[in-house]
Order: C-alpha cells, then structure tokens, then sequence
C-alpha cells in the first residue's frame, strides 16, 4: 500500500503529490495565486489516492483473481 504526500519542489515552486514510488505534478506557485489553487488540487488528490488504496481491489485476469 503506498501513502501518498504533498511534496514541494525547486523552493515550493512546483507542486507534487508523491507515493515512495511515483509522482504526480499538480501545479506551480510562482505567485500566491497559482500556490493556493495548486495547493488545493493536491490536497484533494492525495486525500483520494490515499482512501483508494485502503480499500481492498479484487482483479480477474485471465479467470484468476489478485487482491490487492
């Protein structure tokens, strides 16, 4: 299960939401502006990513099933 997180990049410029094993770019926050919308965005997006992956996923490929 990954956890995601708001990470900042080049002095809080560029926005991310990022797990141990990817990144999304959200945004950048070269103004105040441009900060809070990004800011936001990533907020909403990490809240989503993080409650998807507490719930358990069963898959069916090729008539097996995986929980994951």
């Amino acid at each position: 299960m990954s956890h995601w997180f708001l990470d900042y990049r080049k002095e809080e410029a560029e926005i991310w939401v990022s797990s141990n094993s990817h990144s999304i770019f959200v945004g950048e926050g070269y103004n105040s502006k441009e900060k809070k919308r990004s800011k936001f965005l990533a907020n909403i997006i990490v809240k989503a990513l993080n409650d998807n992956d507490r719930i358990p996923h069963t898959y069916t490929l090729h008539g097996r099933k995986y929980q994951v």
